[in-house]
């Protein structure tokens, strides 16, 4: 099929960029997940549940073994981290700007 994106992944499941139209719903096929470039896991058994007309397939592992599963919930797990820090880096920078907008209102009236 050829290389895609990962927009989501969960241990069910992942949710590829890819055109509508690369895949069909029901598909059957195998994967390989890469991570910097890296292979990861290999050979995970996957099948299309749903595609979206905003480039998103929507897949469900198909009984991946206990390897696989073991390197799925770490990389989750990972996935978790990383959003939560990203998240919580966007709310500091959000409050910074409300403080640095009300000392600049406050040097203004001085």
């Amino acid at each position: 099929h050829g290389l895609y994106a990962v927009r989501d992944i969960s241990a069910l499941g992942l949710a590829l960029l890819a055109p509508c139209d690369a895949f069909v719903d029901g598909e059957h096929f195998r994967l390989d997940l890469f991570v910097d470039g890296e292979p990861y896991i290999e050979g995970l058994l996957a099948h299309v549940v749903r595609r979206c007309d905003a480039g998103l397939v929507a897949c469900s592992f198909d009984g991946p073994n206990r390897a696989q599963e073991e390197h799925l919930d770490k990389l989750v797990l990972e996935v978790q981290k990383r959003q939560i820090a990203e998240r919580k880096a966007a709310e500091q920078r959000n409050e910074e700007s409300k403080e640095t907008t009300r000392d600049i209102g406050a040097d203004e009236r001085s």
